[in-house]
């Protein structure tokens, strides 16, 4: 069965709805009634998808968490071109925008002028790529955006799960000291798998038992099932459902072992 290939007009609304944060709404007959009567206008805010960016670009700028994603490196990347700041934002907006595959990134998110270009990349490098890689063994498919999806998966897979977490602390710091978080808060832990291959690096495995019925006979017979990979536990605020701490562990990993240590560190990332 095939999953329905997404639109952009799709992925637009995953923004709205990620960063529309739910406090703007149309009120035409308000807004002509205030104009009348010569109030004068705050300011005036697009509610289109690069509005909204750069919007949010400029929060992540008032609370610090630039430079955060500026320090991050990534030691097994020898030859840096794009630097890492970059590829870290452009995955940020593919959650952002709930892109589900990363093939789908050239055409709903490399190819977006107003995006790109909010990130530094120039009308040319959009249109024929920021270098000339692979150029030679392109026939007839055009290059869509500065890079590829493949570049940059094969570059931010290289980031440590310490790093993450460390940065994901660091956020959490950043957003305690702007006054995000009440002074008293309720906390729940969750725990989500992050499946790979076999093949993967450091990854864990889970072996789980299934009831499944037997072809011809029609019994219940157990079955084996491995899963590799990782597990992400978070400790959250309820009322915002903004994580609060974080540990990557392998996928094999029982969460409730890490509450503590997880609270202990929520704890800490107000102070730093």
């Amino acid at each position: 069965m095939s999953r329905k290939k997404q639109t952009a007009e799709e992925i637009r609304g995953n923004l709205f709805k990620h960063l529309g944060w739910h406090t703007a709404h149309r009120d035409d007959t308000k807004v002509a009634q205030a104009i009348h009567r010569g109030e004068e206008l705050d300011a005036v805010f697009g509610l289109e998808e690069v509005g909204l960016l750069d919007e949010f670009w400029h929060f992540l700028k008032l609370v610090g968490i630039f430079p955060l994603l500026e320090a991050v490196q990534i030691p097994a990347i020898e030859r840096v071109l794009i630097p890492i700041v970059i590829f870290l934002l452009l995955y940020f907006l593919r959650v952002l925008l709930g892109i589900e595959s990363m093939n789908a990134l050239p055409p709903l998110l490399f190819t977006s002028t107003a995006a790109m270009t909010l990130l530094g990349f120039d009308a040319y490098q959009i249109a024929n790529g920021f270098t000339k890689r692979g150029d030679a063994l392109r026939k007839n498919k055009k290059k869509q955006g500065p890079l590829t999806a493949q570049c940059l998966a094969q570059n931010i897979c290289h980031l440590l799960p310490e790093q993450m977490e460390a940065l994901l602390n660091g956020v959490v710091h950043k957003l305690a000291t702007f006054g995000i978080f009440a002074r008293e808060i309720s906390v729940v832990i969750d725990g989500s798998r992050l499946e790979t291959t076999e093949k993967f690096k450091g990854r864990g495995c889970l072996r789980l038992e299934r009831q499944v019925k037997e072809k011809g006979a029609g019994r219940l017979v157990t079955v084996e099932a491995f899963l590799f990979g990782w597990k992400v536990i978070l400790l959250m605020d309820i009322r915002t459902r903004i994580p609060l701490a974080a540990k990557v562990v392998k996928i094999q990993e029982y969460e409730g072992a890490y509450l503590l240590p997880l609270l202990r560190q929520a704890q800490a990332n107000p102070s730093g």
